[in-house]
């Protein structure tokens, strides 16, 4: 019963209502419910404290409802059939993984990608969706996702599990036609363009304004262009003219160490820390296999965390994520 009044919503009371109007009679109604007559005239007593008013008229020899009683019928045979519906969603969604990755990075799209070529998610159906790293941690919470793969900072809540993946540093990507330097140092004036990610990847946006804070010489400038499927690193390189451009490696289209100038940033370099994430103790359908899926991926990358292998060889400076 809520503070306001009124029933409480508990689908047992209402699917023993139901069954005694349909029956008419309480010691039949309690034969086909597999309960006591005491019991089942106990639930009515329960829904009448919470409706605050008669449900059944008394003294009579059959049941007979009163009309806050069939109010009460019409209402719970509604309530019942969501419930039905529901119970079948939920058995539904048994074989379906509820997986998230932040918009644009590859980090997620390669484990999906070497999961289904060995049936990594050992035959369930992957639902994949969008969301900041933050967001995804409450949905985990709520159970309305399965699988993180999102950038962390800061203490796993304890009901939550953890897997190191990936350190994915920032790098430059173009420059000026005699700026034939490896290793880019922040604090020469040439300026570093950044996307404007905003809610979208606030971890990226924080790192950019740690290192612009902890290198008094660093330009950053920032600029808003579209976000989404590497559309933000062709805005900037056209905007460049000649600039550099700073971005997470894990944006970076496959090949672009090879097509692209792609240099580490130095003498620090600052890395987006990618985890997998889970409910602790809550087992679904493919986890462990999409799990072991992206231990593979780390392994063979070369990402660090997971793998504590080589980096990719395009990335000569120490990895450093900021705390």
């Amino acid at each position: 019963m809520d503070g306001a009044g009124g029933v409480e919503l508990r689908p047992r009371l209402l699917a023993q209502f139901v069954v005694l109007a349909d029956h008419g009679d309480v010691r039949r109604a309690a034969e086909a419910l597999d309960v006591t007559p005491r019991a089942l005239s106990r639930a009515v007593r329960e829904l009448e404290a919470g409706a605050r008013e008669p449900l059944l008229e008394r003294g009579t020899r059959t049941v007979a409802l009163t009309p806050a009683g069939a109010r009460l019928v019409a209402s719970a045979r509604r309530v019942l059939r969501a419930v039905d519906r529901f119970d079948a969603l939920a058995l539904a969604d048994r074989d379906v993984l509820r997986v998230a990755h932040v918009a644009n990075a590859d980090t997620l799209s390669a484990i999906l990608d070497h999961a289904a070529a060995r049936d990594g998610a050992d035959g369930a159906a992957l639902a994949e969706h969008v969301a900041s790293g933050d967001q995804q941690l409450r949905e985990l919470a709520d159970h309305r996702l399965d699988l993180a793969v999102c950038p962390v900072r800061g203490a796993i809540p304890d009901e939550l599990e953890a897997l190191p993946l990936r350190l994915d540093p920032l790098v430059v990507v173009g420059g000026l036609a005699h700026d034939d330097v490896d290793v880019v140092d922040p604090d020469d004036g040439i300026p570093l363009l950044v996307a404007e990610y905003g809610a979208a990847w606030p971890v990226y946006d924080l790192l950019v304004a740690e290192l612009a804070a902890r290198r008094p010489g660093c330009v950053v400038e920032r600029v808003e262009v579209p976000i989404g499927s590497g559309r933000e690193l062709a805005a900037l390189l056209r905007r460049a003219a000649g600039a550099r451009v700073l971005v997470p490696s894990s944006t970076l289209p496959d090949g672009a160490a090879r097509s692209l100038r792609v240099r580490p940033l130095g003498p620090e370099q600052p890395c987006v820390a990618w985890h997998l994430v889970w409910r602790a103790g809550v087992a679904a359908p493919g986890l462990d296999g999409l799990i072991a899926a992206a231990c593979e991926v780390a392994l063979a990358r070369g990402w660090r965390g997971v793998a504590e292998g080589t980096p990719p060889p395009w990335v000569a400076a120490g990895y450093r994520d900021f705390p």
